[in-house]
């Protein structure tokens, strides 16, 4: 910067002296004079294109140093984005799926209603602080029925036609057992509605239980967040709709 600047004074200086050397100087014909002219010429041409050569270059390393601060923003912005993720979870979710009963023996007696369910985590980064919240419709229309005359407390109702879960912490890639759940004997398909809530925020899932031809359990999953289907499998075993698509309501 402070070269930019005494080269534009000189620059003034010399044009200064040239323009005025008409009258500063007394004989105009001698060689001395002409020469003196020519020099100063010469020297404003240097000038000039030395401070144009300085400009260009220091508008070069003003424009890389520019590119170099926005890149190290750019980086510092990434990392602070990360270690929020990283507090947050992120875009990470989670989602129950199931395994029916495993068998230790061929004496062991089959358990065709008795499933085990795992929380499954999806996401680069871990889950926080997780409320998961499942729905029973055909338990809600049981306790409705029932209880149709003579409404129970809205807290033994609750009790009765939902289950909880929390889980404080879930790593990616990871998965947890939850629970294990006994169907009603003599039903062929059975109906879940789970809530989920973490630190970012929360989606749902349905899952539709569907009873094979084996005796076993087959299960449609969906899990949603924001009307965004983020796994969905099963829905070919459905009921579809007028366009072809699974039913899950």
């Amino acid at each position: 910067m402070i070269w930019k600047i005494v080269l534009q004074i000189l620059n003034v200086l010399v044009a200064v002296l040239i323009a005025n050397l008409d009258y500063l100087w007394h004989d105009k014909r001698t060689l001395k004079f002409k020469k003196t002219r020519f020099y100063l010429y010469i020297a404003l041409s240097i000038l000039l294109g030395t401070n144009i050569y300085v400009t260009i270059t220091d508008d070069r390393n003003n424009k890389r140093e520019i590119a170099v601060r926005d890149i190290k923003i750019t980086e510092l912005t990434a990392k602070v984005e990360d270690i929020k993720d990283e507090l947050i979870s992120g875009d990470s979710f989670c989602y129950l799926d199931f395994h029916t009963y495993m068998y230790t023996s061929k004496d062991e007696a089959r358990h065709d209603n008795e499933i085990t369910v795992m929380l499954h985590h999806e996401g680069k980064h871990p889950l926080y602080d997780i409320q998961i919240r499942i729905l029973d419709p055909q338990r809600i229309n049981k306790v409705m029925s029932e209880h149709f005359k003579s409404p129970m407390p809205f807290e033994k109702l609750e009790a009765e036609i939902q289950q909880n879960y929390h889980v404080d912490r879930l790593n990616s890639g990871f998965a947890k057992f939850i629970d294990k759940w006994v169907f009603p004997e003599k039903v062929d398909k059975y109906d879940m509605n789970i809530e989920f809530v973490a630190r970012n925020g929360s989606w749902k899932q349905d899952m539709r239980f569907i009873r094979q031809k084996n005796g076993t359990w087959g299960a449609a999953v969906r899990t949603t967040r924001k009307e965004k289907v983020l796994v969905e499998r099963g829905g070919e075993s459905l009921p579809k709709d007028d366009s072809g698509k699974p039913k899950w309501n």
